[in-house]
């Protein structure tokens, strides 16, 4: 299982700040659903191999801070909604929101830009395609018109 540190959940959680925002939110976690709500690792720091514990946070961890994020979006932030929010959140029975990563957003804009270019392309073809019409038009009617004019000058 992927696991990812603080720094990683504060980059994809839309709506998350810092990690002091993220360390809050988990201390309301682990006070209302326990402290082993998240895992622990050893994390080497040197080249000794010395470790220190570190939480780490799981997928499902990083859709539920989604999910609190889109919970405190809609209404004002403070205590009690925190709490609401964190609690409805890891309840288990909602439904996870996985949260969208820069590629997904920029895949999004990317086929908004083409969709709106195709639009454009199509628009510009039926104006190019009635100018060839008009130009066409106007063609036979010089034709007509050159056949049909009367000469001034005639040879004797």
């Amino acid at each position: 299982m992927k696991t990812f540190l603080a720094s990683d959940v504060v980059k994809q959680v839309e709506g998350l700040n810092n990690e002091k925002t993220l360390n809050r939110w988990r201390k309301v976690a682990q006070n209302n659903f326990g402290e082993d709500c998240f895992e622990i690792e050893n994390v080497p720091f040197n080249r000794r191999g010395n470790s220190r514990p570190v939480i780490v946070y799981s997928l499902d961890d990083i859709q539920r801070f989604q999910t609190v994020a889109n919970i405190l979006s809609e209404q004002p932030s403070n205590r009690k909604n925190l709490t609401e929010a964190i609690v409805t959140a890891f309840s288990s029975d909602l439904p996870l929101v996985k949260p969208k990563g820069k590629l997904e957003l920029l895949v999004d804009d990317l086929s908004e830009w083409l969709d709106a270019l195709q639009a454009e392309d199509k628009r510009l073809l039926t104006f190019i395609q009635e100018i060839n019409r008009k130009i066409s038009k106007i063609q036979a009617t010089l034709q007509i018109a050159q056949e049909n004019k009367p000469k001034l000058f005639k040879k004797k």
